[in-house]
Order: structure tokens, then C-alpha cells, then sequence
């Protein structure tokens, strides 16, 4: 990830194909495309709710187990010295009272024991200031890496293939209408929901395309015969 100045981590850059460069928002909306972000953003909710519950109770926070938790994070990263962690940190668009939180929350999640049920709020439709917030969870907790991965995937399977046929397209665009359980009059509406377009989509669907191509093209390769 490339190095900023006050940005939020939605803007961070994550990864580049040629000269187009891909955000932490477009590897998330990426992952909506492909029906995988809405289990992950449940799973912020419930935090963010367990969070709010341990205000309410006023619970005391066990500071020990945070540090140790934020200590064997710094470790893992190989992230020394504060200087160090400090720069990583605003190297994706985040602070250190944005580590510690996400720590505090982690241990709220642990601590409140007791059913939650979290405000039904649509990733789409949430307040930027929590979308900022889900987004430094998965930035801390590794989820984004996978996200950043499986886009580059797709990215690196449309540098490397032939262009897709229509008809590939059109299975791709199939498989995402049912994947996201809407029909296609419903598209338009769905893309403004999003803050994308058809180009966006297009692109989205040749990607996705293009890594199909790629899976059906090796698995072939292995089954014949050398």
C-alpha cells in the first residue's frame, strides 16, 4: 500500500494494473460483486454493537489483555519500534487511536457475553464515518489483504488473457444478478445504491470473465495428456 497524508482508509491505494490504481472502496465493492462482504459486515455490526453494550454496562476494560493483543499484532507485522507502527499505520490511511480501538472492540466482543442484536444497517447505506471504520477493521484484522488479492487475481487474469466473448460476459453477468438476488430491471437502481456505474460493472464482469478463463483454460492443461 502506497503512503498518504490524511486520507481515510476507504481512499488507500491497495494495488495498481498498469496505470490504473485500485482503492481499499474498490477492493470492497469488488468483494460485493463476488456476494462476499455482507457476512464480514454482520460480523462488524455485532462488534460495533458488543462495543456499545460495554458502554452501556460500563464495563472495565482489561488493559493488559489489549496491549498484549495490540503487542503480538506489532509482532506478527514485524513492527518494532512506535515509529514503525506509526508509519504502517498512516500508510493505510489510519491512526493510532484507530489501533487501539480496534483492539478495545476486539476484547468487548470477547467480553460481552449475552445474545446482540445489532441495528440493520446496509453497507451501502451506512454513515462514511462507519463505513471508515468497518474498512480499518478489515485493514487490521487481514481481511482487505484477501479482498486486495482476489482482485489482483482477476486483475492479472484480463492482463494476461484474451478479451472476453460476449458470451462469457453475459454468463458472468448471470451468475452476478443471481449471486446478488436481484433482476435485471432492478440493475440501474442497484448500481446508484452502490455509487457506480455500467462501466464499473463491465469491468467487474470482464474480470471475473477473464479469471473463469483462466481456471477453465489450466484445469484443461492438467487433464490432457502430455
Amino acid at each position: 500500500m502506497s503512503s498518504t497524508e490524511s486520507v481515510s482508509p476507504h481512499d488507500v491505494i491497495v494495488c495498481a494494473c498498469g496505470t490504473q490504481e485500485y482503492t481499499a472502496g474498490d477492493a470492497v465493492d469488488a468483494a460485493i460483486f463476488r456476494g462476499e462482504l455482507e457476512e464480514k459486515w454482520q460480523a462488524f455490526l455485532r462488534h460495533v454493537a458488543a462495543e456499545e453494550r460495554a458502554d452501556e454496562l460500563e464495563l472495565e476494560l482489561d488493559e493488559s489483555a489489549i496491549s498484549a493483543a495490540a503487542e503480538e499484532f506489532r509482532y506478527r507485522h514485524d513492527l518494532i519500534t512506535a515509529e514503525e507502527t506509526e508509519r504502517w499505520l498512516s500508510n493505510r490511511g489510519l491512526t493510532f487511536e484507530d489501533f487501539s480501538d480496534y483492539f478495545a472492540r476486539q476484547y468487548c466482543v470477547g467480553a460481552v457475553d449475552e445474545g446482540l442484536s445489532p441495528e440493520r444497517i446496509e453497507y451501502t447505506s451506512a454513515a462514511p464515518e462507519l463505513r471508515d471504520l468497518f474498512i480499518a477493521e478489515l485493514i487490521l484484522s487481514g481481511a482487505l489483504e484477501d479482498m486486495t488479492i482476489k482482485l489482483m487475481w482477476r486483475l492479472a487474469a484480463r492482463c494476461a488473457g484474451k478479451e472476453p466473448t460476449p458470451e462469457a460476459i453475459a454468463a458472468e453477468k448471470r451468475k452476478f444478478l443471481h449471486r446478488i438476488g436481484i433482476e435485471p430491471a432492478q440493475l440501474a437502481d442497484w448500481l446508484e445504491e452502490m455509487g457506480r456505474d455500467s462501466e464499473w460493472l463491465n469491468e467487474m464482469l470482464a474480470i471475473e470473465a477473464a479469471l473463469s478463463g483462466a481456471l477453465r483454460y489450466a484445469a484443461s492443461s492438467r487433464s490432457t495428456p502430455t
